[in-house]
């Protein structure tokens, strides 16, 4: 930024989700929908970023705010399903009246097929006995036997195809990210470094006012960076703006209980404990904070968007849901219906927030989005 150059009132930077998103991928459509279309059309530029130590951000400009993307995902270095299969089971391998109401729909679908899957096999063995009567049941054993294998090499085919769907993005980076192996801690200390850096850079330029918008598992990190760089500031950030956030999902996700503790009746009290446990050791803070210094959210207003989700149903974001539950009253949580029914194509919601930015109708996204961050129009 050039020396005369004024500076822009606000800054938001925005942390993207699901990784291995190229620069830019999603931040354009954030962008337009985040702002108001001036005369008919989009009143922004790119431009170059100077952020120390970081040659990964983008930015864009225009006269309500300067946008910033940080793009993170080069940064993770622990393998891709680091962390997945227990997640995965602690989330599936429970009654359904302890599954959560986002994730109701997509339980049951998986569980109808691999039960529809498993009685696949005992029908072909009876009938392959009963029509060949005459077949030693030694072959029709081996048969069988094979069968079951090809099922099972099938399914796992199938688990490890589903994970790398667009539709589980967001729990297998989740997992990815909250793992507690060295490698994904190396990992996960880079990536939050890198965000506190780039908030540290803004309040050296003075900006009157700084959000933090983040979406899917970027939530996560966002959440992580607030927290830090408060501990090593004490400095504002204005708002923090959370979509589609799997921070619902954090007394599963954080606390780690075992896996057969879904089963359970208790698996609800045992949860709050648990999650109630990092708040007092303060791995967690909440909104607002019970010792106000402590935290960012005794100066940061929080604010949560999500598609929601009927329990029982597999229309809207399976991973986005309220937070004031888990991180406090203070967090203010906006279900967002809207009038866009493609948005809640059954699995996808989560990928479609910011896909129509030119709507801007009430209760749209746009609409609260823009509301929110109250840029100038």
């Amino acid at each position: 930024m050039a020396a005369d150059e004024p500076v822009a009132r606000t800054a938001v930077v925005v942390v993207h989700g699901m990784g291995e998103k190229r620069p830019l991928e999603t931040f354009e459509g954030f962008v337009k929908t985040a702002l108001h279309p001036r005369n008919g059309g989009w009143d922004y530029s790119p431009g170059p970023t100077e952020i120390t130590d970081y040659y990964e951000a983008r930015r864009f400009n225009s006269p309500q705010a300067d946008f910033f993307e940080y793009h993170w995902p080069y940064l993770m270095t622990a393998d891709k399903f680091a962390g997945v299969a227990p997640t995965a089971l602690r989330l599936f391998l429970r009654r359904a009246s302890n599954v959560p109401d986002a994730l109701l729909g997509a339980w049951r679908l998986v569980w109808a097929s691999i039960l529809a899957a498993l009685l696949v096999v005992p029908v072909l063995f009876i009938s392959g006995y009963a029509l060949n009567s005459d077949v030693p049941v030694w072959i029709i054993g081996l048969v069988t036997s094979a069968v079951v294998l090809i099922f099972w090499f099938g399914l796992y085919r199938m688990m490890a195809r589903a994970l790398v769907n667009k539709k589980t993005a967001p729990l297998v980076d989740s997992a990815r990210y909250l793992d507690p192996s060295p490698y994904s801690y190396v990992g996960r200390r880079a990536v939050r470094h890198g965000l506190v850096n780039l908030l540290d850079d803004l309040h050296e330029r003075e900006y009157e006012r700084i959000a933090v918008v983040a979406h899917g598992v970027g939530t996560y990190i966002a959440y992580d960076a607030l927290t830090a760089f408060w501990a090593k500031k004490r400095s504002r950030i204005t708002d923090f703006v959370t979509i589609g956030a799997p921070l619902s999902l954090a007394d599963l996700l954080m606390t780690r209980p075992s896996l057969s503790s879904g089963l359970k009746a208790s698996d609800g009290a045992r949860r709050r404990e648990l999650f109630g446990g990092l708040v007092r050791r303060g791995v967690v803070v909440e909104c607002p904070p019970d010792a106000a210094p402590e935290s960012p959210f005794a100066v940061t207003r929080w604010t949560n968007l999500w598609f929601p989700v009927i329990r029982g149903s597999r229309r809207g974001d399976w991973f986005g849901g309220e937070l004031s539950p888990l991180f406090g009253a203070g967090v203010r949580d906006i279900a967002v219906t809207g009038n866009e029914p493609e948005r809640f194509k059954r699995g996808s919601a989560h990928t479609e927030y910011f896909s129509h930015p030119d709507k801007g109708d009430e209760g749209d996204l746009a609409s609260h989005l823009r509301q929110t961050l109250a840029l100038q129009i």
